[in-house]
């Protein structure tokens, strides 16, 4: 079996497997097996794993699947070479006008993209050990295109390590509209609202080089355009009168 392996960290791992994806797991007695053999982004040949079912009260799996793989201390990983049919980033997108139903739930974890609209500044907070810690929130939008543009918007928080970085990178980021994919978040209602939040497995994306960043793109840029020459219709329309 092949597939690109995402390294979580005492957490679960989110494999790519040919055009599909599924969860796989380290128990807490392996951890220490795997850890140093496992490289975040590269391909390997996985043998002797097992196939478990989801029970019914497991949350905030990286996707939707009914099953899902388990590590344990008779697997053997090796890296596979000249594999290039797997996709390095591979997404289901959630359009952000569904955030408020999946809010709801706590099954599963999401993808978006959307275009980075505003950054708050850094805020402080207590967590539940009375420690200080930092969050950033981040508003993006999304544009449908039906007979016109509908643009839906969420507001996004970062905790912890990932506030900074991406805080960094959104700032630093040199194209522009800036549009980050986010991968593996959940939706929450907080005093509610619907907002999106890191978790352990949550990576971000920064202007991706991938089809639904260029689609984003081409979008926003057709509809400044349709904005443009409607301005310009009515600045002519306005001296004619």
């Amino acid at each position: 079996m092949i597939g690109e392996m995402k390294q979580k960290q005492k957490h679960p791992l989110c494999r790519a497997l040919k055009r599909g994806r599924i969860h796989a797991w380290i128990a807490a007695a392996n951890i220490n097996q795997f850890q140093t053999l496992i490289t975040e982004g590269e391909t390997y040949n996985v043998h002797n794993f097992v196939v478990r079912q989801y029970g019914s009260m497991k949350t905030y799996r990286c996707f939707q699947n009914d099953v899902f793989i388990q590590l344990y201390h008779m697997t053997e990983l090796f890296v596979a070479e000249g594999v290039d049919y797997i996709p390095r980033h591979m997404f289901h997108f959630t359009d952000l006008s569904a955030i408020m139903d999946l809010a709801r739930e706590s099954n599963f974890l999401i993808d978006v993209v959307g275009i980075v609209q505003q950054v708050q500044p850094l805020s402080t907070y207590r967590n539940k050990y009375n420690q200080l810690k930092y969050s950033i929130e981040i508003t993006i939008n999304d544009m449908l295109f039906v007979f016109i543009f509908y643009i839906t918007s969420a507001q996004v928080i970062f905790y912890d390590e990932m506030e900074q970085s991406i805080n960094h990178e959104v700032h630093n980021a040199g194209q522009h509209p800036v549009i980050v994919v986010l991968s593996s978040v959940k939706a929450r209602l907080i005093q509610g609202e619907a907002k999106l939040t890191n978790y352990s497995p949550t990576r971000f994306f920064i202007n991706l080089d991938h089809e639904a960043v260029g689609d984003l793109r081409d979008a926003f840029r057709y509809k400044l355009g349709i904005f443009e020459t409607l301005e310009s219709y009515k600045l002519a329309n306005w001296r004619l009168h």
